[in-house]
């Protein structure tokens, strides 16, 4: 049996930036998505079936619960993948969402086991920031997602860089 890994276009990483509130003078923090129409490299690239055309991770664009909907990019088989989005300079991160897709068995379609986000100033030395399983498990059930996240004022930097910080 083969199992089909769909992952969601959906906004990939947002940061914390102060925003003056429209109607007092206290500042408000809201998120804005970094990652939005930026490019990004693949470990290896999606099915030809599920194919990644134009960034499909950061257009912004939501799967629905349908498996023929193109903005879900998908890879076959259970193999470890990466993807890096490079911000173009230092940023201040408070939130990374990923979003997958599950059918089983119906569609053979099961969201990953585990996501890890980690964060770089190099693309060589790389600071854990989350190791997250699966909630959904692979049970069968109608379709549904799954979104890994990390929070940043939750759950903190785990590891990597000493001198990294939250803003």
């Amino acid at each position: 049996m083969a199992a089909v890994l769909l992952m969601s276009p959906v906004s990939a990483v947002q940061a914390k930036s102060p925003v003056p509130a429209a109607s007092s003078a206290v500042e408000e923090t809201q998120f804005r998505n970094l990652a939005a129409d930026l490019p990004y490299e693949w470990s290896e690239e999606p099915e030809a079936s599920r194919p990644d055309v134009g960034y499909k991770l950061t257009d912004g664009k939501y799967g629905t619960l349908d498996m023929n909907d193109p903005a879900w990019v998908g890879h076959l088989r259970g193999k470890t993948r990466e993807v890096v989005f490079d911000l173009g300079e230092e940023k201040s991160i408070g939130k990374i969402t990923a979003h997958f897709f599950q059918d089983y068995p119906t569609n053979s379609i099961l969201v990953p086991l585990t996501v890890s986000m980690y964060v770089s100033d190099d693309k060589e030395n790389w600071g854990l920031l989350s190791h997250n399983a699966t909630q959904l498990l692979w049970g069968e059930g109608p379709p549904r997602q799954e979104t890994f996240e990390w929070d940043g004022s939750r759950d903190g930097i785990k590891g990597g860089n000493a001198d990294g910080k939250l803003a």
